[in-house]
């Protein structure tokens, strides 16, 4: 398998997968407040959110065979799993995220931004609040493994999905 059997954005998508692991080492930048932003916090979001951008545009050549496309798809399930947003969640922030990419403000700012933004949306079938505040503060809990993600071994699933997913596509 390989960057030429998942085109170009399968580079970009390896790349990215690179960066937020790194993001994510256990020895990674964690220090500070429960709701301080680190750019540690803000960098490892924005390389989340470019994973995101980069997976709908994935090129899936017809010659590659079921078994490496299922095999690149529980990846990315695994990965979205351990994530600390549900499904709504994600495609709501990942929305957000492009809105703000069209304003001009570097990396750091950008989770700061986003803690601005509240909407309505549908979650299992009820229509529910989503505040990007809260959201925030779960990414900085799961990052750095505390308040309810403490012990639950989220991080090292994704950090295993997005190892797998590196030497997917790359």
């Amino acid at each position: 398998m390989g960057l030429q059997q998942f085109g170009p954005i399968g580079g970009e998508l390896a790349y990215h997968a690179e960066r937020l692991l790194g993001y994510m080492a256990p020895d990674s930048e964690s220090s500070g407040g429960p709701s301080e932003w680190l750019k540690a916090d803000a960098l490892a979001l924005e390389n989340w959110l470019e994973i995101e951008d980069a997976v709908p545009l994935l090129d899936v050549f017809d010659e590659v065979d079921g078994e490496d496309r299922q095999q690149l798809h529980n990846t990315l399930l695994a990965f979205h799993t351990a994530l600390p947003f549900n499904e709504a969640e994600r495609g709501w922030l990942w929305q957000i995220h492009r809105r703000v990419n069209d304003i001009d403000c570097s990396t750091e700012d950008v989770p700061r931004i986003i803690e601005g933004y509240e909407d309505r949306i549908m979650m299992a079938g009820v229509r529910r609040v989503v505040s990007g505040r809260e959201l925030m503060r779960r990414w900085i809990a799961w990052r750095r493994e505390t308040d309810e993600f403490t012990g639950q071994s989220s991080l090292d699933q994704a950090r295993q999905a997005l190892q797998r997913m590196q030497d997917l596509v790359s």
